[in-house]
């Protein structure tokens, strides 16, 4: 398995088009950005990065069929009605553009989520093993075990972890309201 660091503001289609799961880490000052009172709490609760990560939290996890894919849909794309009133908008793009700016669709709204992306790193993980079914298994406790092990604001779905609940209530009301601005 290996592991890879990127900037998004250089994505490139170099990142393999394999199964994986992904990181996204952010430094403090831009998780301020989103997580405001009263839940900055969790903020000092978030796994820090180390070595090339360090000075960065843990704030999101992914899994994907493909990598590239997945990355590109969450660094990459544009936040027009279409994508936002049929729900093609990458979740991570909803969430964040609904905390920043209280919007999900126009430019001001993609600019401002374009900006905060680009100052995050992503870390993803490549797997190799064989078979679909060994893939989609290993993947789904993947996400389980990060789940119970690490506070992941910024994940809705299939995160049960207790010390985020007020928070993702939070979370689901903003995303709500962002998307019929």
């Amino acid at each position: 398995m290996k592991n890879n660091i990127i900037d998004p503001s250089k994505y490139s289609s170099d990142i393999p088009s394999k199964a994986g799961y992904y990181k996204w880490w952010a430094k403090k000052e831009e998780i301020k950005k989103i997580i405001k009172e009263p839940y900055q709490e969790l903020i000092e609760k978030l796994e820090p990065g180390s070595d090339e990560l360090e000075g960065y939290f843990l704030i999101y996890f992914g899994i994907s069929s493909s990598v590239r894919r997945r990355l590109n849909y969450h660094i990459n794309q544009n936040h027009s009605d279409i994508n936002v009133d049929k729900g093609y908008l990458s979740t991570l793009r909803q969430t964040i553009s609904s905390l920043l700016t209280g919007k999900q669709r126009g430019e001001y709204c993609q600019k401002e989520t374009d900006k905060f992306i680009n100052k995050l790193r992503v870390q993803y993980f490549i797997i190799d093993k064989s078979g679909d079914d060994d893939v989609k298994k290993y993947l789904d406790e993947k996400e389980k075990k990060a789940f119970k092990e690490h506070i992941l604001p910024l994940n809705i779905k299939n995160n049960n972890n207790k010390k985020t609940e007020d928070f993702k209530k939070h979370l689901r009301k903003k995303r709500k309201e962002a998307k019929q601005k």
